[in-house]
This record gives structure tokens, C-alpha cells and sequence, in this order.
């Protein structure tokens, strides 16, 4: 399969573009695989980030549903609007994902897919929170830079644990897939992939709160990480408020940001956030 490829980049005059983080899914099981746990959701639209050359559009664009691809890559966009030009149900845009609004992108029940690049993965994913964070009808499945997925997996206690992962597990439920070696892309990337998915978590009206403001009440708890909550937290309550509502959860008036479980944030800003100083 990497000899196709090579062949499709020489007529096109290109090569892979390291700062683009084009590494080509080559492994044909992994590529079956993951199509069917993107086709199983039977959605009404499939948003796929920076497709490439293909290997899963390919897949994609046989079946029955809207199919909408975003390219940075301008020779990738030409290849592919030649290639699939005969589909109805295909649409691509020579675009910057980072410069898209996620909300236009696909309507319905849609899913968002793609191999993300290390160094904007976390961006997009924020970005993907930020916009549905509350519409259980969207989800989406993530390749990633290993690290970058166990870090978003990662739990209380560990050095990995901090404000972004509380906020984007706060709001949807993240599953490993599968991990891909290096060996499953050409050309061969110097580390080891992982595919997440992500599920909008039901939230109960009751329960709905001001994303932004929590959003600020999470990174405020984590702004200096080997300081107690309670001291990272007053510069917005009262350290007595603080202490008392710690101590309704059971928690230690000592306890630090990253010893807290992910839904008990929720609750103690539930606790505080109509007593700001």
C-alpha cells in the first residue's frame, strides 16, 4: 500500500510534509476497523479532518451518508475533488480546521474523524468541546499521538492529570479504541498513535451550568499545580467558603487539584459559584 501511495505523491509532485504531520495510514485491517466504528453510529454526516490521500474516505464515500473533508493541503484537496468528483454525497474544502466554525460543519447527527497532527490535536479537540459541549448529538473519533490520548485518559494522582482533561471529560465520556504502532504508517512516524473516541455526556437541565465560567473555575483550581485548592481558589472565594464546601464533599482542606476526581469538580463549583468574592 505505501507503494501507492509513493506513486500518487510523485504524480502529484509532492512528498509528505513533516510540519503538517502527514503520515499515511497504510495497515489495511486497522484502516477496516476503524471505518466500521466510524459507519456504526449511522449518522447523518461524517466530518473528516485532513483526509489525506484517502485511505479512509475511501471507505467512507460508499455509503449512504453526506461526507464532508476538510484539507489544508491544497495538492491532497485537488487529488481528492478529481477523485471522488462523481459522488453526491461528497464535499471537500481546501481549509485551515483551526479557521472553520465545527458548528456548519455537517448538520445532524454527525461525527467528526481524523488523524490529528501532535501539534494541534489538543486545539481541536478544546475546539470540539467548546462548540458541543452540550448537543449529544455529535461525537467523534480521534487518532492521536499516544501520549497525547493516555494523557486525556489519564486519572487523579497522575502527572498527567490537570484542567484540560477535567474540562473535556467533564462534558463527554472517552474511550480507547485501538493503538497503532509506527509501523502502520508510511512514512514511519517516531511514535506510537492511539484512537479515542468521544461521547457527549447526557447532562440533566438541572445540572447545566455556565460552560465559560466553569471552564475558568477549572483552570484557576489547576494554575499552580504543587499549590492546595484552597489557595489556587481564593483568589476568587473565601478560603472558609472553600474549606466548608471541601468538607461536605469529604475532601481535605489540604487536597490539591489533581487529587480530585472529575465529576466532584462539578459539584463543588455547583457549591461556590454563586459566592464569588
Amino acid at each position: 500500500m505505501s507503494n501507492n501511495i509513493k506513486e500518487i505523491l510523485e504524480k502529484l509532485g509532492t512528498s509528505p510534509k513533516k510540519s503538517m504531520g502527514q503520515n499515511f495510514l497504510i495497515n489495511k485491517h486497522k484502516i477496516q476497523k476503524i471505518t466500521k466504528e466510524i459507519i456504526k453510529e449511522n449518522c447523518k454526516s461524517i466530518v473528516e479532518i485532513g483526509p489525506g490521500l484517502g485511505s479512509i474516505t475511501n471507505e467512507l464515500v460508499k455509503i449512504n451518508t453526506n461526507l464532508l473533508c476538510i484539507e489544508k493541503d491544497k495538492d491532497f484537496f485537488e487529488y481528492l475533488k478529481r477523485k471522488y468528483e462523481h459522488y453526491d454525497n461528497f464535499e471537500i474544502y481546501n481549509k485551515d480546521i483551526l479557521k472553520c466554525n465545527l458548528k456548519k460543519l455537517g448538520n445532524g447527527k454527525r461525527i467528526f474523524f481524523g488523524n490529528l497532527p501532535y501539534n494541534i490535536g489538543t486545539k481541536i479537540i478544546e475546539s470540539l468541546n467548546d462548540n458541543f459541549h452540550s448537543n449529544d448529538n455529535v461525537s467523534a473519533i480521534f487518532m492521536l499521538q499516544k501520549e497525547v490520548g493516555e494523557k486525556i485518559l489519564s486519572k487523579k494522582g497522575s502527572k498527567t492529570y490537570n484542567g484540560f482533561v477535567v474540562k473535556i471529560r467533564t462534558f463527554y465520556k472517552v474511550k480507547k479504541l485501538l493503538e497503532l504502532n509506527e509501523s502502520d504508517f508510511w512514512p514511519q512516524p517516531k511514535i506510537k498513535s492511539i484512537l479515542l473516541r468521544f461521547d457527549v455526556k447526557r447532562i440533566n437541565a438541572e445540572d447545566r451550568l455556565d460552560y465559560k465560567d466553569f471552564s475558568n473555575f477549572i483552570f484557576t483550581s489547576f494554575s499552580i499545580r504543587r499549590k492546595k485548592l484552597t489557595n489556587n481558589l481564593q483568589k476568587k472565594f473565601k478560603k472558609s467558603l472553600i474549606i466548608e464546601k471541601l468538607k461536605l464533599l469529604d475532601l481535605s482542606e489540604d487536597v490539591r487539584a489533581q487529587d480530585i476526581e472529575v465529576e466532584t469538580f462539578m459539584l463543588l463549583y455547583k457549591m461556590l459559584k454563586d459566592n464569588k468574592l
